[in-house]
């Protein structure tokens, strides 16, 4: 595919732009508070680094591995399965974890599994004195599989739908069973995508904060991000912070160094699609049901557990309060703020992504780059900045603006998830017509990209809102009675 120098300029340039904009957001306030390091008490400061940074990767790594162990069956057994009606809805019930506020989905958690939880209160009407203790790693490692194996399995379905139907016809023409077509059709789509969905997943138990905070249940139970917070927030000691940040950085870039390239999106090939050249039999079929729907329980009960904690509420006098009204109107204004600049950003760095690769070009730094924001703590990033704009007058003053910052930046590495293989598969597709005919700049903007990539865009900026809606991190510093979010 050759693309017009004109357009190929443009995409460059508009990624470049958006990653210098994210370089400059995030190091001026990584830099105002890496300068401090210098004036740690490094004695007294590496042993808690290294007990932060060992929980951080033991945990981590546990969460990665169960929640791939969890969803390389499920995966299966809905491409086994896939032609029945309610698959839509399993990915669909499997897109809400992400989407849900952590200390929301931390509450369903314990509705459920808690002490008093619906388990604990059936074991007692069952005459049993069984009381789960879900604080600790234990409560750790269920709330991070209960984010990160649904997301997991959309995208090993992902990966999956991109093996051509030609590959399942073949399999089914020799006659294999669901081992053979596993081994010989399946697994080299899983080796290709695994390793990078096991770094993504990696970064985002490492870099999590509020399930740590609300499930962690003591200084026992430590990450680098709580560290940080509470160098900052409890005993403002930035020399600590400033090492743990180096810790975090420094863990981050480890990983993403060790993450494969991104195979090339399968594009233009059209056997590739949903439907599949394979009938299964009745052990295959109840065994791919009992994974999917012990799938779906897993997700679907604290989500219901927490609904239904929620019902005897006063919601009249909650809904009626100025403070609830205040609160979401908060929430919703920096949720739609950050989701706009982090698509934003997003479409430049996919558009440039897309160019390079046109072109030849090396991009994987590109990826390492939006990638590298998963290690940067958002509370980092709003104490970087008070201390850069306390010289001049009141940080408090910039508040939402600077909340709405650290959000798009949290956000900037899934919504470009979501956005790329759509936008790569687009442009591969429409790029030597649109040249043919002469088509650019908004006119194609009108007539080409927005119908097709209009789903995605839609999904990028739903997903990066509510990431930015449930937000606990950058609030809890400029949060005050003037400044209220829903968290």
């Amino acid at each position: 595919m050759m693309l017009d120098g004109g357009t190929t300029r443009r995409r460059k340039a508009a990624g470049f732009a958006a990653l210098a904009c994210l370089a400059v957001l995030a190091g001026s306030a990584i830099m105002a508070t890496l300068r401090f390091a210098a004036e740690a008490d490094l004695q007294s400061t590496a042993g808690a680094v290294q007990q932060a940074a060992w929980f951080t990767v033991k945990q981590a790594m546990l969460s990665t591995i169960l929640s791939i162990a969890a969803a390389v069956p499920v995966a299966i057994a809905l491409q086994s399965l896939h032609a029945f009606p309610g698959r839509r809805l399993v990915l669909a019930l499997f897109a809400m974890p992400l989407s849900l506020p952590a200390i929301a989905a931390a509450f369903g958690i314990l509705a459920l599994f808690g002490r008093s939880g619906w388990i604990a209160d059936m074991a007692a009407a069952s005459g049993l004195s069984f009381r789960p203790d879900v604080y600790g790693l234990d409560g750790i490692l269920l709330a991070h599989v209960f984010f990160n194996m649904p997301l997991a399995v959309r995208m090993l379905t992902s990966a999956f739908d991109q093996i051509p139907a030609d590959h399942f016809k073949l399999a089914e023409t020799l006659r294999f069973g669901a081992m053979e077509r596993s081994r010989d059709v399946l697994l080299p789509a899983m080796r290709q995508a695994l390793p990078g969905i096991a770094g993504l997943v990696f970064l985002l138990c490492a870099g999590s904060y509020t399930i740590v905070l609300t499930l962690g249940g003591g200084p026992q139970a430590t990450t680098l991000q709580v560290a940080i917070q509470q160098a900052l927030s409890m005993d403002f000691d930035p020399g600590r912070a400033a090492l743990l940040t180096l810790a975090q950085l420094a863990l981050t870039f480890v990983v993403l160094a060790a993450m494969p390239k991104s195979p090339p999106q399968a594009v233009g090939q059209g056997s590739i699609g949903t439907f599949r050249w394979h009938q299964p039999g009745t052990g295959e079929t109840i065994t791919s049901a009992l994974a999917i729907v012990l799938a779906c329980l897993f997700v679907g009960l604290p989500l219901l557990a927490l609904a239904a904690s929620g019902l005897p509420a006063d919601h009249v006098r909650i809904l009626g309060s100025d403070a609830f009204f205040q609160a979401l109107m908060t929430s919703t204004a920096i949720a739609l703020a950050s989701a706009v600049l982090a698509v934003s950003a997003d479409i430049a760095i996919a558009a440039a992504i897309n160019a390079m690769q046109a072109d030849g070009l090396g991009f994987r730094w590109i990826e390492h780059a939006s990638l590298a924001t998963l290690g940067i703590p958002p509370l980092l990033l709003g104490v970087g900045w008070f201390m850069l704009l306390a010289g001049l007058g009141s940080p408090f003053a910039l508040a939402p603006v600077l909340i709405v910052f650290a959000n798009a930046i949290m956000a900037l590495p899934f919504a470009l998830q979501l956005l790329r293989p759509a936008m790569d598969r687009h442009f591969n597709q429409t790029d030597r017509l649109a040249a043919a005919v002469r088509i650019s700049g908004w006119h194609r903007l009108a007539m080409i990209d927005l119908p097709v990539l209009a789903p995605a865009l839609l999904s990028a900026l739903f997903f990066a809102g509510a990431l930015s809606f449930g937000d606990l991190g950058v609030v809890t510093l400029y949060g005050s009675d003037h400044l209220t979010t829903l968290p």
